[in-house]
């Protein structure tokens, strides 16, 4: 589908559109309830090639995801909340207890890289007091609709 827009600045893909919605439209691209998946992933191989996407609250993929969806504080249910959250973009938590109890609940689902990362830390942030700054420094919002698509 080709539109005055594309033509004139000569975009490769579509333009994306973000919209609230009550309900999903039908035919929409949505992950799995409760399934890991990349908001950004969507963006790319869905809605820029001209088909529609939609995300909730049990299919925004990722946390991150859901908070830059506007899904509200998606890392309070990161697993250990948000300090969990925080160790992990981090320096890991396998240097808790806690940390390695749950450790052991996300090495249960099978996901090695995830497992790994949760313990060792991603290492994206210094520690986990700069990731905590870093989450303060974000604006978490609720939006009042049901859905997200594109």
């Amino acid at each position: 589908m080709n539109t005055k827009l594309v033509d004139a600045i000569g975009l490769q893909t579509h333009p994306v559109v973000l919209t609230w919605a009550d309900a999903a439209p039908e035919g929409a691209t949505q992950f799995k309830p409760g399934r890991w998946g990349c908001v950004v992933s969507l963006f790319a191989t869905v809605a820029a090639k001209g088909r529609v996407a939609a995300f909730d609250r049990r299919t925004y993929g990722c946390w991150g995801g859901g908070v830059g969806l506007g899904f509200g504080n998606c890392y309070e249910s990161f697993p250990g909340g948000i300090d969990g959250f925080c160790h992990f973009l981090a320096d890991g938590n396998e240097d808790s207890e806690e940390g390695r109890r749950v450790g052991e609940q996300v090495a249960a689902w099978g996901d090695r890289d995830m497992t790994d990362d949760f313990l060792h830390g991603e290492r994206y942030l210094k520690n986990a007091e700069v990731t905590k700054r870093f989450l303060e420094a974000i604006p978490m919002r609720d939006i009042p609709e049901g859905y997200v698509v594109l």
